[in-house]
């Protein structure tokens, strides 16, 4: 989570020097204009709008790897809640084998998303 809330306050970082850029630029567009420097005030906009892009494509990689491991942590508790349904297949009803597994999945999905929001929000909160 402290890798999101870095690139999360990098990617505000950038986005504020993209629009600082377009504002000014859109303020000085008559000297711009006069000195016939639009090829490089064109190219400087593209480079920071690239750079905010590159900011937001980590932060998803980060939020999509946060999110693998999730699932594969919410798999592993379904399969051990499934071995235990197994192993005490004579002990236990098929309804309580029905109803664990169900719990296991509906838990699995509440701490995922419990988790996810607290790993989305915690750097907007930061920044």
């Amino acid at each position: 989570m402290e890798s999101s809330r870095e690139l999360k306050q990098m990617e505000s970082t950038q986005r504020d020097s993209l629009y600082q850029h377009a504002s000014e630029s859109i303020v000085g567009v008559v000297t711009i204009r006069a000195y016939a420097e639009e090829r490089r005030f064109i190219k400087d906009n593209q480079s920071k709008t690239d750079d905010v892009n590159r900011m937001s494509m980590c932060f998803g990689a980060v939020d999509r790897w946060l999110a693998f491991r999730l699932n594969v942590m919410s798999t592993l508790m379904f399969f051990i809640a499934g071995a235990f349904a197994i192993m005490n297949v004579g002990d236990t009803s098929a309804g309580s084998v029905g109803l664990s597994l169900t719990y296991a999945i509906a838990f699995s999905e509440n701490v995922l998303w419990l988790v996810r929001y607290h790993a989305l929000n915690q750097p907007n909160f930061a920044s």
